[in-house]
């Protein structure tokens, strides 16, 4: 028995194919219940659905006796891919949806290169203020599960940014993160894990914010590029 991929990702197709022989003639091949088709002669193949985590390939051969034997010798391991859940992480297609806001005077922008990609975003501090964030909204979550939040960044003077996943909307309910990141001049990936609070029924109200008020000053330059927010499967 062969696969034709034994690491698939959860809900892939595998090709499963057997060389099935007897001397009385073969007459049905299974493999994880499935039917499999004869290829002519002695192959037979058809699809399984893989399914998450190590899992063996239970094949069976009947014949025109009626005997049957089993093969257990295969296994695969299959994946479930983290989903992103942040649109344009990377800044690819511009600006949107971010949203830049602040009750100074200020400016969001693309620029190119970017840390990974063609892309980054940059905030220009014109003037100081006491509300200066860029954030993403409508951000669906579980309720205490972990997710994994990565990203890269730098700052033009040193200054730092705090960065919270809270409710879009009064009362701005913080679901469970909130932490300071200390920036340099240079990019650096940050990667940090955390399990969701203050909430019991699945939300779309995330708000994943990058907090400046209280670090920026005029004529800061802050630079982000691959923003990922993952449950941690």
């Amino acid at each position: 028995m062969t696969l034709n991929n034994s690491t698939p990702n959860t809900g892939d197709a595998i090709l499963v194919t057997v060389n099935a022989t007897d001397n009385v003639g073969v007459t049905n091949v299974l493999a994880n219940g499935a039917s499999l088709t004869n290829q002519g002669e002695s192959i037979w193949n058809g699809t399984i659905v893989a399914l998450a985590g190590t899992n063996q390939v239970n094949v069976s051969a009947s014949d025109a006796a009626g005997n049957t034997v089993w093969d257990y010798s295969t296994s695969y391991t299959a994946t479930t891919p983290s989903i992103d859940l942040i649109s344009n992480p990377g800044f690819e297609s511009g600006t949107s949806p971010w949203i830049f806001y602040t009750n100074g005077t200020g400016r969001f922008n693309i620029i190119s290169p970017g840390f990974e990609g063609n892309n980054a975003s940059v905030v220009r501090i014109i003037s100081g203020g006491s509300n200066i964030q860029l954030y993403q909204k409508g951000l669906a979550l579980k309720p205490n599960t972990q997710y994994r939040l990565s990203f890269e960044a730098k700052s033009s003077s040193g200054h730092d940014v705090k960065v919270s996943l809270l409710k879009h909307g009064s009362p701005y309910t913080n679901y469970g993160f909130a932490q300071i990141f200390n920036l340099n001049k240079d990019w650096q990936t940050f990667t940090t894990e955390f399990n969701t609070k203050r909430f019991t029924n699945t939300v779309n109200d995330g708000r994943l914010m990058f907090y400046l008020a209280q670090f920026a000053e005029a004529g800061d330059k802050y630079y982000f590029d691959s923003v990922k927010l993952e449950e941690v499967q």
